[in-house]
């Protein structure tokens, strides 16, 4: 059962690469390199995602490094050169324009693969807080 919960991260974490960075920017090109939107989208989606593991697969942290690794290898190759405002540094503001760097770049995938294991923790522990406080009820009322 183990293999197969890994297996399922896996798959939905490569689902989710293919609809961030492939899918959307093709469908609304409008919100993309950078915009509010699309960091919305970005963000959010984790955390539907997350969420929707974690109720049908109660997923463990320590597999989901797997499926982190493999999902920020697959943002390394190719990020767009931009989207989602990976690798983009300086501000776009009166006239100014902000620069692609690689540099950064991989500076920005290291924050976002922080931010997905923290997504991951905070999503489990309260799963976790909902289980228990659900099944104390469920006790009293007995």
């Amino acid at each position: 059962m183990r293999n197969k919960k890994n297996l399922y991260m896996i798959i939905a974490f490569i689902l989710l690469y293919i609809l961030q960075f492939l899918i959307l920017p093709l469908c609304t090109p409008r919100y993309f390199p950078i915009s509010n939107e699309a960091s919305g989208f970005y963000f959010g989606s984790f955390l539907v995602l997350l969420v929707f593991l974690e109720y049908l697969v109660s997923y463990n942290v320590k597999a989901c490094i797997l499926a982190d690794l493999i999902y920020l290898a697959l943002v390394t190759l190719f990020h767009g050169k931009g989207l989602y405002g990976i690798g983009f540094v300086g501000i776009s503001l009166d006239g100014a324009q902000a620069q692609y760097d690689f540099q950064f770049a991989m500076i920005s995938i290291a924050i976002f693969g922080i931010y997905i294991l923290l997504m991951e923790i905070i999503v489990k522990i309260i799963f976790i807080l909902f289980r228990k406080i659900f099944k104390l009820k469920n006790q009293t009322i007995d």
